[in-house]
């Protein structure tokens, strides 16, 4: 039986509004330092020793964007 087209139109909305999944988990967002350096958790950044997966919380403190330098509270989230 297909889906009424009112229940398409909910199903749709619900997958953009819906935050991404992996395995159950949802997908932290990109931080963005000043100077344009993205940190993407998905990818990490194995050139500076942290790995694929590593969430934005669990960053050492005393994380500095690799590029320029600034602290961890000088990124702000990506929309």
């Amino acid at each position: 039986m297909l889906p009424l087209y009112s229940e398409m139109i909910f199903f749709t909305h619900r997958l953009l509004l819906k935050p991404l999944c992996s395995g159950g988990k949802e997908i932290p967002m990109k931080y963005v330092c000043p100077c344009g350096y993205e940190y993407d958790p998905a990818l990490g950044d194995p050139d500076n020793g942290i790995a694929p997966g590593t969430a934005w919380e669990d960053l050492p403190e005393d994380f500095v964007c690799p590029t320029c330098g600034l602290d961890k509270d000088a990124f702000e989230k990506e929309d």
